[in-house]
């Protein structure tokens, strides 16, 4: 009787074995054709057959499992090297960063109106030694007179003096004026249609 061929199955693919399962076929078409057939034969062709089908069903389950481990050993060695380009604290840090951002720029804030008073004061000041220096006081309706070089622009109790060409100011920070407040760019209007999650 012929033996079966050597099992060469590697992990990338699986050959099935069906020597005695095709054996066995070939001896039930020649029962079924009414050709004599040797029963001894018969019945240990079924038997190994059967033998076979076992041994082929572990190998093909055994198989399938090498297969499904070595896929999912390239899918984790995948998952670490994307791991690795990912910083796993960036949504912290951005609302670190954003924070930082905002501390400062209220810093800022208090900073310039704390800046007002003494500002103001100074002004005020340069606008008496203007008066003094002999600098005209005028309305801010006479446009032409307000144009010197040595004039003191006056309405109720502010003055606007202008001293060798240069006009210096009060300053006060206005609310409405803020960036947070006036800001009506496109980049600030997404923002505030941000109601959920942007990513």
């Amino acid at each position: 009787m012929t033996n079966p061929t050597p099992d060469t199955t590697t992990d990338d693919e699986y050959s099935e074995r069906r020597f005695w399962r095709d054996l066995l076929d070939k001896i039930m078409a020649a029962l079924g054709r009414g050709e004599d057939v040797d029963a001894e034969e018969l019945a240990e062709v079924r038997t190994k057959a059967d033998a076979e089908t076992e041994v082929e069903t572990a190998r093909r389950t055994a198989h399938e499992s090498r297969r499904t481990r070595k896929a999912q050993d390239a899918a984790a060695a995948r998952a670490d090297e994307i791991a690795a380009t990912i910083n796993p604290d960036a949504l912290a840090d951005g609302y670190a960063r954003m924070r930082e951002a905002y501390e400062e720029y209220l810093r800022t804030v208090e900073e310039v109106a704390a800046e007002c008073r003494p500002h103001n004061q100074a002004v005020s000041e340069l606008a008496r030694a203007c008066r003094d220096a002999g600098a005209p006081t005028v309305q801010p309706i006479n446009a032409r007179a307000a144009e010197g070089d040595h004039v003191v622009v006056a309405d109720g109790g502010r003055a606007w003096p202008t001293w060798n060409g240069i006009k210096y100011s009060p300053m006060a920070v206005e609310g409405e004026r803020l960036p947070h407040n006036s800001d009506r760019s496109k980049r600030r209007q997404d923002l505030d249609r941000l109601r959920g999650r942007a990513t």
